[in-house]
This record gives structure tokens, C-alpha cells and sequence, in this order.
């Protein structure tokens, strides 16, 4: 067996090139994002209260990466990787923004003009039955 073989760079022998160092520690920082990725479905099961909405927001957050990768690939191949990663950083940001802003409160059916109809109908009916109002 020849001892030889086993010549695969390390981290300091990448590091020290100087013109490694930028892209390896920008793809360093850039694959944190999925070490948070894991944590989605806690953050939306706490921003919406629904355990259901969580993993639809996961499910969908996983199913783009693989889906979007080409548009990633494309996009950094065209405008370099500092202005396609920027672009790409804040895209990723707004999407988990979206994800963890609580729902807008519901609002209050409007009263259609059916149900003021029907009120009105009603009052009159009383009336004429002779029955007082209720208010």
C-alpha cells in the first residue's frame, strides 16, 4: 500500500490561497441559511397558531430549492456571484419574511344589501303584527 495517495486538500491548504478565500467563506456563510431551514415549520407554527399552515410553508420552502435551482444558476452565471448572491440573499430574506408575518386579522363579512332587506322586511312585519321592537 503507498501512504502517497491520500492527498486531498485541506481547509488551511485552501485557505491559503488567496484568491480561495472570498468565494469559500461567501459559500460558507450562504449554506448557513439551511442550517435554519429546519426551524421554518417552529417560527410558522408559532406566528399563525396552525400546525397545518407550518408545514405547507416548509413543504413549499423545500420545494423550491431543487425547483429554482436552475433560475439560481442562471442568475449568478449572468450577473456574477456578488450581485446574484445580493439578489438572491434578499429575495431569501423576503420570502422568510412573508412566511413568518402573522396573518392579517379576519374582517367582517359586509353587510349585504340581502340583509338589509331581510332586517327591513322583518321590522315591517312586526309593525304590522303589532309587535314591539326589540332594540
Amino acid at each position: 500500500m503507498s501512504e502517497g495517495l491520500d492527498t486531498r486538500p485541506t481547509y488551511r491548504a485552501v485557505l491559503a490561497v488567496r484568491e480561495a478565500r472570498r468565494p469559500f467563506l461567501g459559500s460558507c456563510l450562504a449554506r448557513m441559511s439551511f442550517a435554519v431551514l429546519p426551524l421554518a415549520p417552529l417560527l410558522v407554527r408559532e406566528a399563525t397558531g396552525s400546525l397545518a399552515v407550518a408545514g405547507l410553508a416548509s413543504g413549499a420552502l423545500s420545494a423550491t430549492l431543487p425547483v429554482f435551482a436552475r433560475a439560481r444558476a442562471r442568475l449568478i452565471d449572468r450577473k456574477g456571484s456578488g450581485l446574484g448572491l445580493a439578489w438572491l440573499t434578499g429575495l431569501y430574506q423576503s420570502g422568510l419574511r412573508a412566511c413568518l408575518e402573522p396573518p392579517p386579522a379576519p374582517r367582517r363579512p359586509a353587510r349585504s344589501a340581502i340583509a338589509r332587506t331581510d332586517r327591513r322586511c322583518a321590522r315591517v312585519s312586526r309593525e304590522r303584527r303589532g309587535c314591539k321592537d326589540r332594540r
